[in-house]
């Protein structure tokens, strides 16, 4: 690449403020900060891995990505217990996390 690993570091830096770090310095509730999270590390998993284009870079980020996603749904089934009054909200997030699993 002509840009380097510095080109790489910065654009997935930038791809982290764009994405997350609104969600993350602003997001009032649980699950506004899990999807910014979750967009952040999508896009700079995606930068670092169309940098580094080997197998094991490959492996890595997608080990990264999974365990974001299950921190992201254990967020989502925590917050069945938050909105336990509304049933609405309650089996939305129930058919989300069955959806994950």
């Amino acid at each position: 690449m002509w840009w380097g690993w510095g080109g790489v570091l910065f654009v997935a830096f930038l791809v982290f403020i764009c994405l997350g770090g609104f969600g993350l310095m602003f997001g009032k509730q649980p699950l506004s900060v899990g999807s910014s999270l979750l967009g952040s590390v999508l896009g700079v998993s995606g930068c670092v891995g169309s940098g580094c284009s080997s197998w094991l870079g490959f492996l890595v980020c997608m080990i990264y990505l999974s365990g974001i996603m299950v921190m992201f749904s254990y967020v989502c089934f925590l917050l069945q217990n938050v909105f336990f009054f509304k049933f609405l909200v309650k089996s939305l997030f129930f058919l989300l996390g069955w959806f994950l699993w």
